[in-house]
């Protein structure tokens, strides 16, 4: 008998593992598309520049970005801190 933890052997680590990194891709993709809509100007600009934009973005630039685009495009304040706690949230 192995003693040693194989995840290789182990179906329940694979199945965690892989909703893990959906669950990841899925959380990226919403940050994303909350920035393209900031980017955007909530929406009225359309063509590729926006797209260019956050597309070409790792998660740390993205995180930045997101919350340069809520200070400058959003006068809500409630709005402001919630794209600001999102950013915090996908960034940790």
């Amino acid at each position: 008998m192995d003693i040693f933890y194989n995840p290789q052997n182990d179906k329940v680590f694979e199945a965690l593992f892989g909703r893990s990194i959906v669950a990841w891709n899925s959380a990226e993709t919403d940050v994303r598309n909350l920035l393209l809509y900031l980017a955007s100007d909530h929406g009225k600009v359309e063509g590729l520049g926006p797209r260019i934009l956050v597309a070409e973005l790792g998660t740390r630039h993205l995180c930045q970005t997101i919350q340069a685009y809520a200070h400058a495009t959003l006068e809500d304040e409630t709005a402001m801190a919630l794209v600001h706690h999102v950013s915090v949230l996908f960034d940790n």
